[in-house]
């Protein structure tokens, strides 16, 4: 199974709550989206032809092995992510980017971790 999240965050949509905050509910950082073998992550904000900045916050996404792409019109906050493949493998690559702000990584919760393929 595959998981997306996309909003378009149009210039017409208005500017409250805009963009995609997994760690605002009462788990915060530790609600974890996570997939089986193969199944990638992916969440992206201003899809639309002319998007508003629109953050992505973001805690625990975890996949068996598939890929995880972030790409945000806004900034980007990671405070939790892990990849792990049943085997060394060049499949799952973890690709983050934002076209209109900042990324930051951390791990902040002291069993966090961001991990990422050794052979970067």
């Amino acid at each position: 199974m595959h998981l997306t999240l996309r909003t378009r965050n149009a210039l017409t949509d208005g500017s409250n709550s805009i963009g995609i905050n997994l760690t605002g509910s009462s788990d915060a950082s530790n609600l974890e989206f996570k997939t089986q073998g193969t199944g990638t992550i992916t969440l992206q904000t201003g899809t639309s032809t002319l998007p508003q900045a629109a953050n992505i916050d973001i805690g625990r996404l975890t996949t068996g092995g598939g890929q995880v792409a972030v790409n945000a019109s806004g900034n980007i906050c990671v405070s939790f992510s892990h990849h792990t493949a049943p085997t060394p493998s060049t499949n799952g690559n973890i690709s983050i980017g934002s076209s209109g702000g900042a990324v930051n990584l951390s791990a902040t919760n002291p069993n966090a971790m961001i991990s990422m393929p050794s052979t970067l």
